[in-house]
């Protein structure tokens, strides 16, 4: 396989893939997938994390049933200080909200770090692939 080019702070598209995190919220109101979004946008900037958080509706319904974004969860990335501290503020949730994190095992590692910061986070479970990971979390205030 041959290496790209460096395109962010010296890494390359392969090390950006191998940081990328996909984040889906479900199970909650907006107002509260804005808030761990946000939160998220905050601890990991990066080009992607700026962007509106999609959102998919059931079949006849306007309500988002489902909210998703893609994080550069890059070692470095998390948030204040020194780029390894992940955010201090609390998460102010009206429910709790399902959050599933899909990406490799570090970048998912970090993910969580930052949710567990802000909020109380159960596992709900966990699928491993070869090089990926996925992660079912509930947080709640």
């Amino acid at each position: 396989m041959t290496e790209t080019q460096p395109t962010d702070g010296g890494r390359t598209e392969t090390q950006r893939g191998a940081a990328r995190v996909e984040v889906e919220l479900t199970d909650c109101p907006a107002a509260d997938a804005r808030a761990v979004l946000g939160l998220l946008a905050r601890a990991f900037p990066g080009e992607e994390a700026g962007s509106a958080p999609d959102t998919h509706c059931a079949e006849g319904s306007d309500r988002p049933q489902v909210w998703t974004a893609t994080l550069d969860a890059a070692d470095g990335r998390s948030g204040e200080g020194d780029g390894r501290q992940p955010p201090a503020q609390q998460l102010d949730l009206t429910g709790p909200v399902t959050a599933e994190l899909r990406g490799a095992p570090a970048a998912v590692q970090r993910v969580r770090t930052a949710l567990s910061c802000c909020c109380h986070t159960d596992d709900l479970g966990h699928a491993s692939g070869d090089q990926e990971v996925e992660v079912r979390l509930l947080l709640t205030h």
